[in-house]
């Protein structure tokens, strides 16, 4: 006589329930473990090829979710609020952007040094730089700190000869003004006007002059340069600009 187990009972519903229960859950933490690794090569590789901030890093994990997600949609696979995008991920994202932040491979501050040296070099003025390392999730008084600390290890790595070049003016307004007389190098303007052949002034007249140092004085305060210092490096001989620049990009 076959035995037949009676699937009605609820000693057998509650026992199947428990062990799709357990199922569900090891299936979960299998889950998870294989997102945090995959996020984890994601932003390695990343790393392994750019600098960037805590908020970078976690601006492309983000995208890498979304761009998961749609591939998963496109191939007919269902994509609930539980997976790709959900509250989970997120945490997850942050745990990883955390896990980066501890090994030193995300450094705001140095990645803000790093920007900041590059960008005045170029001709930036610092307050598009402080505006540009925001958008990059660091704050202004991270970027002012930097500035004066660059500046003092200036300070103390030059030679007083060297740094006396320029007395009467602090060696970050030294520094901005030669990142402005490099903006205007690029625009050939200021100190930079093409000379006549032979030499010659490239002025027609006063009122062409003026013209012209006030086109320099637009281009440098859409640049974020403050006029005051628009108007001294306009009026700055060619000698002087070249100087400038020169200790600014040999710093």
């Amino acid at each position: 006589m076959e035995f037949k187990r009676d699937i009605n009972t609820p000693e057998y519903v509650d026992a199947q329930r428990q062990e799709s229960a357990r199922h569900t859950q090891k299936n979960g933490h299998t889950q998870k473990n294989q997102r945090l690794e995959e996020l984890r090569q994601v932003a390695l590789r990343y790393l392994a090829r750019f600098s960037t901030t805590e908020k970078g890093l976690k601006t492309v994990l983000l995208r890498y979710v979304k761009r998961q997600r749609f591939r998963q949609k496109g191939l007919g696979y269902e994509v609930g609020e539980n997976q790709a995008g959900s509250e989970d991920f997120f945490a997850e994202i942050h745990n990883i952007v955390k896990e980066m932040v501890q090994k030193r491979f995300v450094d705001n501050g140095e990645f803000a040094r790093s920007r900041l040296n590059a960008l005045q070099k170029s001709g930036h003025s610092l307050r598009d730089i402080a505006q540009r390392l925001e958008f990059k999730g660091i704050q202004k008084e991270m970027v002012q700190t930097i500035i004066e600390q660059e500046a003092q290890e200036t300070l103390q790595e030059e030679s007083l000869l060297a740094v006396s070049l320029f007395a009467d003016e602090s060696l970050i307004e030294a520094n901005e003004k030669a990142a402005a007389l490099v903006l205007l190098r690029k625009r050939r303007l200021g100190p930079f006007e093409i000379e006549k052949e032979g030499g010659q002034d490239c002025y027609e007249n006063a009122t062409e002059q003026k013209k012209n140092r006030h086109k320099a004085q637009i281009v440098l305060a859409r640049a974020g340069f403050s006029a005051k210092l628009a108007q001294q490096v306009c009026m700055m001989d060619r000698f002087e600009a070249e100087e400038r620049i020169f200790r600014l990009k040999n710093r």
